[in-house]
């Protein structure tokens, strides 16, 4: 795959990382930075390891230069209130599902929590 990756960048001129280091090293855009100039068998290399890579590979040099966030599920999932509360219900089986919440009311010291919820299937 690396080989097929290394062809593709050397016969089609796609050194993205040496465009990329062109783009970074332009100071002034009246003057833009060659990526001829700054492409080389290493920028050659590192292109064909990352096309190689795929979108995973593309994912961890992002994650590892701290581009994207390690864990994007924290930033999807608003947090609720300290006064509210979540519930989350898994089922994998292929029958429907009921889901019944009820409040108990008050417990007596030393009983064990009250049972917020009932999952049953429905028949």
């Amino acid at each position: 795959m690396v080989v097929a990756s290394w062809i593709v960048v050397y016969f089609l001129n796609m050194d993205i990382v040496a465009r990329l280091l062109a783009a970074y090293a332009t100071t002034d855009p009246a003057k833009p930075v060659n990526p001829a100039a700054l492409s080389g068998p290493v920028s050659i290399v590192l292109t064909a390891l990352i096309l190689a890579g795929g979108s995973s590979g593309v994912n961890r040099i992002l994650k590892g230069l701290g581009f994207r966030s390690n864990n994007p599920e924290e930033e999807k999932l608003p947090k609720p209130k300290p006064t509210d509360a979540w519930v989350s219900v898994r089922h994998k089986g292929k029958k429907p599902v009921s889901v019944t919440i009820e409040d108990k009311g008050p417990t007596v010291a030393g009983s064990p929590a009250p049972l917020a919820g009932i999952i049953n299937h429905k028949r």
